[in-house]
């Protein structure tokens, strides 16, 4: 069956969901990239289009209007292409999770700005799809949030000051930490996810990272041409 997310990710959802639908993935995006991201997530696309999980916390998005992020993201790099990588994903305080015909799956974080690709540093670990049911427990886990100054979650206390997110927004901050701001939870907002998630990548480059050792180690520079 076309809609067929099989019985593990149908399990994800029972643990994580329920699955709020938001808008139809549109036929141009579905016509594009079908054969070129996994099945899995053209089944999720078919069934559930836009839509969220965790109260918000995780959507999935229409890749063609997160293009131009990459672009602006990737110019000049010589790994990594925004025309054969795909946001299907975004996170409460803007983290991207994104396909790659050429690397599988990658994740560019922040707070601080981090692009993790487990493929392009340990090739041998790959798989050829995405476990979505991973991606969720990943989205739930407070190691992903910002954190204060003392190293604490400040998602829990985001969430409570401004409550649950809309469709199409993160929790963005007033003034991003790298530019002065302070990490706590008054500095954050509720803001249009697209034009938010640009501004925290202008106040910091993402840099390439090795996250399978602890503490994680910094590559490169991502773009920057």
């Amino acid at each position: 069956m076309a809609d067929d997310i099989g019985e593990d990710l149908e399990y994800a959802i029972e643990k994580f969901g329920p699955v709020a639908e938001h808008a139809p993935m549109p036929a141009t995006t579905l016509s594009r990239l079908e054969g070129r991201v996994p099945d899995t997530l053209v089944a999720w696309w078919r069934r559930y289009g836009q839509s969220s999980i965790l109260n918000g916390e995780f959507q999935v998005v229409d890749p063609e209007a997160y293009r131009p992020l990459l672009e602006a993201l990737f110019r000049g790099d010589p790994d990594f292409d925004a025309s054969t990588t795909h946001v299907f994903a975004i996170g409460a305080t803007g983290g991207l999770d994104c396909w790659s015909e050429t690397w599988g799956d990658l994740s560019i974080g922040t707070f601080p700005n981090r692009l993790i690709s487990e493929k392009f540093i340990h090739p041998e670990t790959q798989r050829d799809d995405i476990d979505l049911g991973t991606v969720f427990s990943m989205a739930d886990d407070s190691g992903a949030d910002p954190y204060d100054d003392k190293g604490r979650d400040l998602l829990p206390k985001i969430r409570k000051l401004h409550g649950p997110l809309e469709f199409g927004q993160v929790y963005a901050p007033k003034l991003h930490p790298a530019l002065g701001g302070p990490r706590t939870a008054e500095n954050f907002r509720p803001a249009s996810a697209l034009e938010a998630i640009s501004l925290i990548h202008q106040a910091e480059p993402v840099i390439l990272t090795d996250a399978s050792v602890f503490p994680p180690k910094d590559i490169r520079v991502i773009g920057q041409g």
